[in-house]
């Protein structure tokens, strides 16, 4: 991939896995590729659970942001814990990088709570029986979603090993989920190949 826009999603102390120390240096790795291709970074981050939390969630882990400080291709968006709209959070990174004259045709994704379809006991995917749409849980699932129908003509990578979902209730990743989207690709970032 050429230039790319790296999107790097809840790293925030307040995810488990977020915390979780492979994790930090795969997604370091992928900062640190981004800056020294003068690739665009975005860090997308949740502000509060509640407008009445006070403190509100911690942002994105200091030793990642200090990466790219001083990197004038960086910035920070927002996105509610119980988005406001459909694709919240990919609108966000739509807006906030055109505005910035970034580049929205090819992204590079990493984070937490990559998720996927949520799916019936047979295993096909559920449907929102209000709008008859698939269902989907996880925040990296969320984000490359909605760019992926947002941004059709744009290429997708989700970097599989700076990504983490031990979340009870995710179980474990299908990665097939995100192969289900045209315009994404998942890959093995140590080896640049498409996970198989």
């Amino acid at each position: 991939m050429s230039r790319y826009t790296l999107v790097v999603v809840d790293m925030q102390p307040f995810f488990e896995d977020a915390n979780d120390e492979l994790t930090i240096l795969h997604v370091e790795r992928e900062i640190l590729s981004a800056v020294k291709q003068d690739c665009d970074v975005v860090f997308i981050e949740i502000p509060y659970f509640s407008p009445m939390d006070e403190q509100g969630l911690a942002p994105t882990h200091r030793r990642l942001k200090e990466l790219g400080k001083g990197y004038k291709r960086s910035h920070t968006v927002m996105k509610m814990m119980f988005p406001r709209g459909r694709f919240e959070g990919a609108n966000n990174i739509i807006r906030g990088s055109t505005y910035r004259q970034y580049q929205t045709k090819q992204f590079r994704v990493c984070g937490v709570c990559t998720g996927g379809w949520l799916r019936n006991e047979d295993g096909t995917i559920k449907y929102d029986e209000r709008t008859n749409s698939p269902e989907h849980t996880g925040c990296v699932f969320d984000i490359v979603l909605g760019l992926s129908k947002l941004l059709p003509e744009a290429q997708i990578e989700v970097v599989q090993d700076a990504c983490r979902d031990s979340r009870p209730a995710a179980k474990e990743t299908n990665w097939d989920d995100f192969r289900t989207l045209p315009n994404v690709t998942v890959l093995i970032a140590d080896s640049g190949a498409q996970a198989a």
